[in-house]
């Protein structure tokens, strides 16, 4: 409980961050992610920004109930993003890599878990007043590599394509 508290008090931080009135440069985007994977499509992303190079820090999840059993996925990863200009209005190159973990939770059994490095390039709009609002794309190419030996998902073709679709703040 205090976990999802502490989590949820962090996020109003960074969105709260987002809404400033002051001009500053921009130093990093909070967004909700579609996409990155057809097994955990949905997600968040923080990236802080440097200069021209970005470090994002993103989780996807998916949660089902089959039968009385829950049973999901998750993909936390690591990304770098290299702009070639602004980050309004920008394309950028990414790379990085992420866990994709099945799980059941009772008991909780950990199925199946595949490493995807990944890479490709993006392009960022920035839009509204002064420009905090963020849409963002990326397309590229993921490679599965099984880590943890399972059965539930077969890794017939390793390498597999990466679309997301983010929206958030900049900060």
């Amino acid at each position: 409980m205090k976990q999802t508290a502490l989590m949820a008090a962090l996020v109003l931080l960074v969105v709260g961050a987002g809404w400033a009135q002051e001009t500053k440069p921009l130093r990093g985007a909070f967004s909700l992610q579609g996409g990155g994977s057809l097994v955990a499509p949905v997600g968040v992303e923080l990236e802080f920004l440097r200069g021209p190079v970005g470090l994002t820090l993103e989780t996807r999840l998916l949660v089902l109930k089959l039968g009385g059993d829950w049973s999901g996925t998750l993909e936390p990863g690591i990304d770098l993003r290299f702009y070639f200009s602004g980050l309004d209005g920008s394309l950028f190159f990414f790379t990085g890599a992420s866990f994709l973990s099945l799980w059941r939770l009772s008991p909780f059994v950990l199925d199946q878990g595949i490493v995807k490095p990944r890479t490709g390039l993006g392009y960022n709009w920035l839009l509204g007043k002064e420009n905090r609002w963020r849409v963002g794309l990326e397309i590229g190419a993921a490679w599965l590599q099984e880590v943890i030996e399972g059965d539930l998902y077969d890794i017939h073709f390793p390498l597999v394509p990466h679309v997301l679709l983010a929206f958030g703040r900049t900060f």
